[in-house]
């Protein structure tokens, strides 16, 4: 079994490039940041799951950051945070066809996306460095 110290270590750099590419998406402004969850061709129940959990990820950074406190956030911002919780319940409505749960899905990662662009910008005072400044324990 490998140690968590050496699996660490091996996957940092993944980590880093992955860190690096997400900030550059939000940062530039053409709307280039994409959510990293199955491609459309991934079972419609593996994509909502995903998307939940991303949302969870999501929400779990910001708690940790203090950035989630809705008196920091705007009303907009926090609105957004308020929806991302309920986008981590998100499932298929089994009333409804393959083409509705598509379309709602195709609506919640839009969302998603355009929701983490303004909660990124409003939360921009707040960002810790990058992960290279700071020290893991």
């Amino acid at each position: 079994m490998p140690d968590a110290a050496g699996s660490a270590a091996a996957a940092a750099p993944a980590l880093g490039g992955l860190y690096a590419d997400t900030l550059g998406a939000l940062r530039g402004g053409g709307m280039e940041f994409d959510l990293l969850i199955p491609e459309d061709e991934a079972p419609i129940e593996e994509r909502i799951r995903a998307l939940s959990l991303w949302c969870n990820g999501f929400l779990y950074g910001l708690g940790t950051t203090g950035a989630a406190d809705p008196a920091r956030l705007s009303t907009d911002a926090g609105e957004v945070v308020r929806d991302l919780t309920e986008i981590t319940r998100a499932g298929v409505d089994a009333a409804d066809g393959a083409e509705e749960n598509e379309a709602a899905l195709a609506e919640l990662v839009e969302f998603v996306r355009v929701g983490v662009q303004l909660v990124f910008e409003e939360a921009g005072r707040q960002r810790l460095p990058p992960p290279s400044a700071r020290s893991v324990h």
